[in-house]
């Protein structure tokens, strides 16, 4: 049961292929047992095929383009016909200011310098010194890994936002791939049959 299941799912996959052959079956059948004017039958069969395979094809490209672009074909032609190059246009003038500052590089030190004399005070003055300096290396270290944090931080929210839009793509192509060319190939296939229909017999 299985297998059936599975056989008849890959065929489904053909369904433009499978409906097409089924309308000729059903059209040959009608034409051989019921209808008297063959010719007159075929033309309209013919007609109305490709009517519909053209309409499909047009709907097929329709859809893929609203998929992709975001836009109706509709609003396409409407954006075309406002482009025309001797419609009259307003200019609106805006007048922006613009605005100079300037901005500081670093911080300023101020150290204050003293001339010790003694052993004591020169002993204390160097660490002072070296207190000084730990203290300006740990604040150096604090801000370096303050904004090493914030970058990270911004990788991570653009990495997550590029992933949302391949997911986005992937997705607008799937829907093109499986939806919009099933539609446009039984479309086609429909105008090759209905350009062949009229030579049943």
């Amino acid at each position: 049961m299985n297998t059936i299941l599975q056989l008849a799912k890959w065929l489904w996959r053909a369904w433009p292929l499978i409906v097409v052959l089924s309308m000729a079956f059903i059209h040959l059948l009608v034409l051989h047992h019921y209808i008297t004017n063959v010719s007159a039958t075929n033309k309209i069969v013919s007609l109305v095929c490709q009517l519909l395979g053209g309409g499909l094809i047009l709907h097929s490209i329709a859809s893929n383009i609203e998929i992709v672009k975001g836009k109706t074909p509709r609003s396409i032609f409407f954006n075309y016909l406002l482009e025309f190059p001797l419609r009259k246009k307003s200019i609106a003038i805006e007048a922006q200011s613009i605005s100079t500052g300037m901005a500081s590089v670093g911080n300023p030190k101020l150290t204050v310098v003293r001339n010790p004399k003694y052993i004591e005070e020169k002993i204390e003055y160097l660490q002072e010194q070296i207190n000084e300096v730990r203290k300006e290396c740990e604040q150096e270290s604090e801000e370096l890994s303050s904004k090493i944090d914030g970058l990270s931080k911004k990788m991570s929210a653009k990495t997550q936002e590029t992933m949302l839009a391949l997911g986005d793509i992937e997705s607008k192509m799937e829907k093109v791939s499986v939806g919009g060319v099933m539609e446009g190939l039984f479309g086609v296939l429909l105008m090759f049959y209905g350009a062949g229909a009229g030579y049943f017999t």
